[in-house]
C-alpha cells in the first residue's frame, strides 16, 4: 500500500504542472485515477476463481508477464531518452541504469523457483 504515495504524488504534479486545475479538481482527479487498482484487483480475483486453481496460476502469470512487459516498453520507450535528454552527466546515468538492473537481478537470484504443481 506504501507505494500508492508516490504514485499518487505523480499523477497530482502532473495535473498540477498542467495549470488547467483548481485544487479541488486535483484531489478528485488523483482519487479517480486511484480506484483502478482496486478495481483491477476485483476482476483479476473474478477471473481467478472463474478459471480454477491450476488455471488460474498460468492465468496470473501470463498477467504479470505483460504487466511486466508494458512497465519495460514504457521504461525504455519514453523513460531513458527522456532522462538522457535532460541529464548533464551521461556516464553517471549509464551506470546507475547497470547498477539498477544488477539490483533486480541480484534480487531475482535470491527467491527460489517454484513450480506451477
Amino acid at each position: 500500500m506504501i507505494h500508492n504515495i508516490p504514485e499518487g504524488i505523480a499523477v497530482a504534479s502532473a495535473l498540477i504542472r498542467s495549470n488547467h486545475r483548481t485544487r479541488e479538481q486535483i484531489i478528485w482527479l488523483t482519487l479517480l485515477s486511484s480506484l483502478a487498482e482496486p478495481l483491477g484487483a476485483l476482476s483479476g480475483f473474478g477471473i481467478i476463481l472463474d478459471f480454477g486453481p491450476l488455471n488460474a496460476a498460468i492465468v496470473t502469470g501470463f498477467s504479470l508477464a505483460f504487466a511486466g512487459g508494458i512497465m519495460v516498453y514504457i521504461t525504455t520507450d519514453e523513460l531513458i531518452p527522456m532522462i538522457h535528454m535532460k541529464c548533464t552527466n551521461k556516464h553517471r546515468m549509464g551506470v546507475g541504469l547497470l547498477l539498477g538492473m544488477v539490483f533486480i537481478l541480484f534480487l531475482t537470484a535470491l527467491v527460489p523457483p517454484t513450480t506451477i504443481i
